[in-house]
């Protein structure tokens, strides 16, 4: 069973007649089809000789360019009076950026998304613009793909609001994101509801550093806090002790070092040799190789 079925001429956006890796230039051949174009606007195309493959991008720019052309040889000649050879012509342009392709899996017996690219399109292949019962069929395909024991619910699609959109939160967790926004723009809503999803995981464990004590009151949440110097020897189940080894060595060093000092550098050297010795202290105690002897 075909993904997506595009016979109807309203789908066709235009054909490919440039291909940089995932940058792709289409040229559109009229001005109604140009209308079909709007940035961030999903399209496809499939893959040539491929009919379980099609590769799925995201419209980055719709142009619209006048150029002028040398005319014909016997317009020339017709027009041997006119001084100006050239002619006017429109040429529409839409420029996309390939984000992965959806290809048939024989094994689980269905459709499933991948970022990686292993084809890129020919010049002159077919572009189509994913909307209605399409689209819908394409956010199905990405929503099965990130649904499953580790997934996260994130809410759904801009772009098709009946599609769910998953992503792993084990992945999710391991790299830097942020969450930007003007004052009032929901912010701290989506950071605590992202917060009360995740806690459901399976393989939830999460830490926050609540500085503005801004979900204090999740009920689901164990309130901690970290411990100032005059409570390092304090039997309290609400502090929080966060261990050396989470720092990295310029943070440790800016505990002991002024920098300001002439003798900075002197210092660091102390320093580190302090931590190489009692490194070695604990291997040798728990009777583990020691990396330098």
């Amino acid at each position: 069973m075909a993904l997506f079925t595009l016979n109807d001429d309203s789908y066709i956006l235009g054909n490919i007649r440039e291909v940089d890796t995932r940058k792709v230039t289409i040229l559109v051949n009229s001005d109604k089809d140009l209308r079909k174009a709007r940035v961030g606007q999903l399209v496809t195309v499939q893959l040539s000789g491929a009919t379980e493959c099609w590769l799925i991008g995201m419209i980055d720019k719709v142009i619209k360019a006048v150029v002028a052309q040398p005319l014909t040889q016997e317009v020339q000649e017709d027009d041997a009076d006119e001084i100006d050879a050239f002619e006017d012509s429109v040429i529409n342009t839409v420029k996309i950026t390939l984000m992965g392709g959806t290809r048939w899996d024989a094994i689980e017996q269905k459709y499933k998304f991948s970022r990686s690219l292993d084809h890129v399109p020919e010049i002159d292949s077919t572009c189509y613009v994913l909307k209605d019962a399409h689209l819908e069929e394409f956010m199905r395909v990405i929503s099965e793909c990130g649904d499953g024991e580790h997934s996260l619910e994130l809410g759904s699609y801009k772009l098709n609001e009946n599609a769910r959109a998953y992503v792993d939160g084990n992945k999710l967790f391991q790299r830097h994101a942020a969450l930007l926004g003007s004052t009032g723009s929901g912010k701290s809503w989506t950071v605590a509801s992202i917060l009360e999803r995740s806690s459901k995981l399976p393989s939830s464990n999460l830490v926050v550093f609540d500085l503005h004590g801004e979900y204090k009151e999740l009920s689901y949440a164990k309130q901690m806090r970290i411990p100032g110097p005059d409570e390092v020897d304090t039997d309290d189940d609400s502090l929080l002790f966060l261990p050396y080894w989470l720092l990295n060595s310029e943070e440790i060093q800016s505990l002991f070092v002024d920098r300001s000092e002439f003798s900075a550098h002197n210092q660091v050297v102390v320093v580190q040799d302090a931590i190489t010795e009692q490194k070695k202290s604990f291997l040798l105690a728990n009777e583990l190789t020691c990396p330098h002897d």
